[in-house]
C-alpha cells in the first residue's frame, strides 16, 4: 500500500543542512489547535494539542488491524477497564491452524503509567497476557514487551491450556468494513489537519533544538522516515486503502508526539490547563453501525 509522503518543507531542510535551523521564527497557530500566542518575533511554539483520552474508545468494538479479535473498554466507577478481550491466532501444536481465545476473568482494570510521546498509557492487569495500551483517537496501540506490531515473531500471548498463541500487539480500531462514506470523509479531515499540525510542531522542535546539530539531525531523520513507518504500521489494516482510518490516527499521534518531545513536562501541564476548557471539535462522531461482539 502506498501513502502520500509526509509533507516536508524543502526550505527548512535546506536550512538544517546549512546549520541555520535554530533561528527564531514567527509563532504559528493552526485552525483547530488549543491555545497559542500568535505574537511575532517569538521562537516558534508549534500547535498545542491534547492527547486523546480513554473516553474516545469507551463503548467501541475494536479489532486488531480492523479485522481480527475483539476488544471493548468500559468505565466502571473510577476504573477504566477491558470488559471483553478475544484474541485470534494460531495453534501452538499446529501453526497452520487458526484458533481463538476468549479471555475470561474480567473485567480487567487498566492502570495509568508513564506517557509515551505524549500519549496516555495504561498497563493491562491480565496475568496470562501482560501488555500496555496507548490511547489514540477511537483506537489503541497495544504493546507486548518490545513488540509494537503483530508479526510472526513477536506480539503474541500463549495460552497453553487452549493450545493457542493469540495475536495482541498492534493497532486496534473499528472493523475496516464498517466505515461509511461519512466516516471516510472524517478520516480525511483528521489526517489533513494532523499533517498540518505535525509540520508546525516539527518546525517548533527544530527551533527548540537551537544549535544542537545532533538533535536537529535526529528530528529531521525521524520526520523524513515518518511516512514509511506509517505505511508499515497501516498496511495490514483491513480496507485501509478505502477508508484511511489507520493513517489518519497515526498521523494525529505523530503531531502530538512532536509537540510532547519539545518538553514532556510542559506538554502535560499544558494539557492539564486545556482540560479545563472544552476540547476542540473534530467533527461528527463516527457512526460505525452495529458491531455486536460475539
Amino acid at each position: 500500500m502506498r501513502f502520500r509522503p509526509a509533507l516536508l518543507l524543502p526550505a527548512l531542510i535546506a536550512a538544517i543542512v546549512n546549520g541555520a535551523a535554530g533561528r527564531a521564527m514567527a509563532q504559528i497557530q493552526l485552525q483547530g489547535a488549543v491555545g497559542g500566542d500568535q505574537s511575532a518575533g517569538m521562537i516558534e511554539q508549534g500547535v498545542a494539542l491534547r492527547a486523546p483520552s480513554e473516553s474516545s474508545v469507551i463503548g467501541r468494538q475494536l479489532r486488531l488491524n480492523g479485522a481480527s479479535g475483539r476488544l471493548a473498554f468500559e468505565k466502571r466507577g473510577a476504573d477504566f477497564v477491558i470488559s471483553r478481550l478475544v484474541l485470534s491466532g494460531e495453534k501452538i501444536s499446529a501453526r497452520s491452524e487458526s484458533c481463538e481465545v476468549d479471555i475470561t476473568g474480567g473485567p480487567f482494570v487498566l492502570r495509568p503509567i508513564r506517557r509515551f510521546d505524549g500519549l496516555r498509557r495504561f498497563e493491562g492487569d491480565i496475568p496470562a497476557c501482560p501488555f500496555t495500551v496507548e490511547i489514540l483517537d477511537s483506537a489503541v496501540q497495544i504493546n507486548v514487551g518490545d513488540a509494537t506490531a503483530s508479526t510472526p515473531t513477536a506480539g503474541y500471548c500463549e495460552f497453553k491450556a487452549a493450545d493457542c498463541r493469540g495475536s495482541v500487539a498492534g493497532f486496534w480500531g473499528p472493523a475496516g468494513a464498517s466505515m461509511s462514506l461519512a466516516d471516510i470523509a472524517q478520516n480525511e479531515r483528521i489526517r489533513g489537519l494532523a499533517e498540518k499540525n505535525a509540520q508546525a510542531n516539527y518546525r517548533a522542535l527544530i527551533a527548540s533544538a537551537g544549535k544542537d546539530r545532533a538533535k536537529v539531525r535526529m528530528a529531521a531523520s525521524e520526520q523524513a522516515g515518518f511516512s514509511s513507518r506509517r505505511a508499515e504500521r497501516c498496511e495490514d489494516y483491513a480496507g485501509e486503502e478505502r477508508h484511511g482510518f489507520c493513517a489518519s490516527r497515526i498521523t494525529d499521534a505523530w503531531a502530538i508526539a512532536l509537540r510532547a518531545r519539545q518538553n514532556p513536562a510542559a506538554f502535560e501541564a499544558e494539557e492539564a490547563n486545556a482540560a479545563k476548557k472544552p476540547a476542540p471539535a473534530r467533527g461528527p462522531a463516527m457512526q460505525l453501525g452495529p458491531q455486536t461482539l460475539r
